[in-house]
């Protein structure tokens, strides 16, 4: 039976370089909507405050379970995010790194011999023109 795994970490260097930016700017991103909402919610009771409301008016006890129920479902969400973009950097380091692990894959295998078989990379790859560029070359 033969084995199909497709190993995800070609260039590990390389793709954990990728998924480790795709995990800060989207932390970063979910630091900057959770610092917003949180912004949001003092803002509501400060101007409740200055509105004359006492301190233990019904009003901030809404405004407090209000903020704890949007918190969980921010927290919630944004995990969901977080795992998705660095799967998503996974899959674009992938695509990235294939096709030039393959190229150099093939040059080793053929590089001493005297014919050069062309190289052919998976559909879907990015930078098709690489195979395309060095199978003209390998045709000279």
């Amino acid at each position: 039976m033969a084995n199909n795994r497709k190993t995800l970490l070609i260039n590990k260097k390389f793709q954990l370089s990728i998924i480790s930016w795709f995990s800060i700017l989207a932390i970063l991103i979910t630091a900057t909507f959770y610092l917003s909402i949180t912004l949001f919610f003092n803002e509501m009771a400060s101007q409740a405050v200055e509105a004359g409301f006492p301190p233990g008016h019904v009003f901030f006890r809404f405004i407090g379970e209000q903020q704890s129920m949007l918190n969980k479902l921010f927290l919630g969400c944004s995990l969901v995010a977080i795992v998705l973009i660095m799967g998503g950097g996974l899959w674009l380091s992938h695509q990235v790194a294939g096709p030039l692990y393959r190229l150099v894959k093939h040059m080793n295998e053929h590089g001493k011999s005297s014919e050069t078989p062309p190289v052919k990379f998976r559909k879907g790859d990015y930078f098709p023109e690489i195979e395309e560029a060095f199978n003209d070359f390998i045709k000279k």
